[in-house]
């Protein structure tokens, strides 16, 4: 007759693995120009200061800081076509290294209404999109 599940200890439980990048040293994997140089150690102390640094690739770090320094001259060159792409992979980065909250998949469609138009509570409940 079996007495019930046993129980849980540290010898017989499941092991943990423990996910943990050694960084021998804190330095980007690429060349970088001084003001992404400067945005990867930014960068890298924000996520020491959040102790998650030994969670993520210094590689992911490196591009990120690139990236940010070309999304920072497209907006002095007022350069619209690339903007959006940089600013979309800046976001995924982001959110790879944890440094963002909430996923870029979030969004708020406003649909405006002209004042001549008459209410109609149906019309209100329901959503027609042209």
């Amino acid at each position: 007759m079996s007495r019930g599940p046993k129980p849980q200890t540290a010898q017989n439980g499941p092991r943990r693995i423990t996910r943990r990048i050694q960084h021998d040293k804190l330095e980007p994997t690429s060349a970088l120009g001084p003001e992404a140089t400067a945005e990867f150690f930014r960068l890298c102390d924000v996520l020491g200061n959040r102790g998650s640094l030994d969670r993520v690739d210094l590689g992911t770090v490196t591009e990120c800081a690139r990236i940010k320094v070309r999304l920072d001259k497209a907006y002095v060159d007022d350069d619209t076509k690339i903007i959006p792409l940089l600013s979309s992979q800046r976001r995924g980065l982001l959110r790879e290294l944890g440094l963002t909250i909430k996923p870029s998949t979030t969004a708020v469609h406003a649909i405006a209404k002209s004042p001549e138009t008459p209410s109609d509570p149906i019309a209100d409940r329901i959503k027609i999109h042209a």
